[in-house]
């Protein structure tokens, strides 16, 4: 920017300052610690940050304090290692003394229905389904066919002979008299 090393202290603003205290989305791995643990974390993070600063012009020197972290880290896993985060799985196991299947003996389970609970809808398990259609089904009384239709609407069946009578004495509106005589 122009060659600008250095803002006015009058133009920064407080937010942009280092000893500015951190929000508490710039600490994720200090969480459960006590107070003193998170100073002395904070403290260290500045150390670093301010001689970083310090070093960004001289490459060499910057490149003998990347070495002499890197050293102090090593020395850090020698003294105290990282045990390595337990599978969850592999304690359940190991407490019940039964190992997890390779291969999934369960299948998922069909989607539901969710919208009403007509008779259509019911799931049937499959055996009460082939019994249905392996049961008996009714058949028409004239042709002995047993689908499509009855013997009231059967082809075959002849129409009756009889002609429909209607009873004279009934009349429209008018009923008969149900008293005893």
């Amino acid at each position: 920017m122009n060659n600008v090393k250095e803002f006015p202290r009058n133009y920064v603003e407080k937010l942009w300052l280092k000893n500015v205290k951190p929000s508490k989305f710039a600490l994720p791995r200090i969480n459960g610690a006590s107070d003193a643990v998170r100073n002395e974390v904070l403290e260290l993070y500045e150390m670093f940050e301010s001689a970083v600063d310090r070093l960004v012009h001289d490459l060499s020197k910057l490149h003998i304090y990347k070495e002499k972290m890197q050293e102090l880290l090593n020395q850090a896993v020698i003294d105290i290692p990282i045990f390595p985060k337990v599978n969850g799985k592999a304690v359940i196991c190991s407490m019940l003394g039964v190992k997890e299947p390779e291969e999934r003996t369960m299948n998922n389970p069909l989607k539901s229905k969710t919208k009403g609970t007509g008779v259509f809808s019911i799931m049937k398990p499959r055996v009460e389904v082939s019994a249905e259609e392996l049961s008996k089904r009714r058949a028409c009384g004239v042709c002995g066919e047993k689908e499509g239709h009855n013997s009231r609407t059967c082809p075959q069946a002849r129409p009756s002979k009889k002609p429909k009578q209607q009873d004279s004495t009934k009349r429209a509106g008018l009923r008969e008299s149900t008293r005893k005589k």
